[in-house]
């Protein structure tokens, strides 16, 4: 008897075939189905972080009441805009230094070092580097994931002392080093 199905005969075993079968194609349609576009995330092996610099500059005749910037062509240094741009720290002798994470998108960076200086209350003044073009880096593959020293001699003069140099892999930093924090 097939009055279970409404159909009689042979068309039982079919009609049972053709209910079991929709839950089967459904469940193996939805495994295989990717993310909407725009949910998916990044592996996590993929780094976010291209390398890590120091800048490092002497500024001549500067005072403690001055600022030392580093103005470039990326978020990470201000997109030009010296509101937005990393504070450099003394560290003695009129030396300056700041560490920048720099972020996949940094390929090729332009900057400037700017000097802010406060003349009493709110009137400062911005003091470019205009003795010297923009300084350049091009991170290739070799500076991937790596911590990157950027001697560049005095503010307004081109006389960087020997371009980027490569110091080590950026994992091997510890926490304290990672965060910027000074020893």
């Amino acid at each position: 008897g097939g009055g279970l199905w409404g159909r009689g005969g042979g068309e039982e075993e079919e009609g049972e075939a053709q209910v079991s079968s929709p839950p089967k194609s459904s469940i193996r349609t939805t495994s295989v189905t990717p993310p909407p576009r725009g949910m998916s995330t990044p592996p996590p092996s993929q780094p976010t972080v291209r390398a890590v610099a120091i800048f490092k500059v002497s500024v001549p005749g500067a005072t403690s009441a001055d600022k030392v910037l580093v103005v470039g062509n990326h978020r990470v240094i201000g997109e030009w805009q010296p509101s937005t741009a990393p504070v450099l720290s003394c560290t003695g002798n009129g030396d300056y230094e700041v560490t920048v994470s720099l972020p996949m998108d940094a390929s090729t960076l332009e900057y400037k070092y700017v000097v802010v200086r406060s003349h009493g209350g709110a009137e400062t003044e911005c003091i470019w580097e205009d003795e010297v073009g923009n300084r350049r880096i091009v991170l290739g593959e070799a500076s991937s994931g790596m911590l990157l020293e950027v001697p560049d001699g005095s503010f307004n003069a081109n006389n960087h002392a020997g371009g980027v140099r490569l110091m080590l892999p950026v994992r091997e930093l510890s926490r304290d080093e990672q965060l910027g924090a000074t020893p």
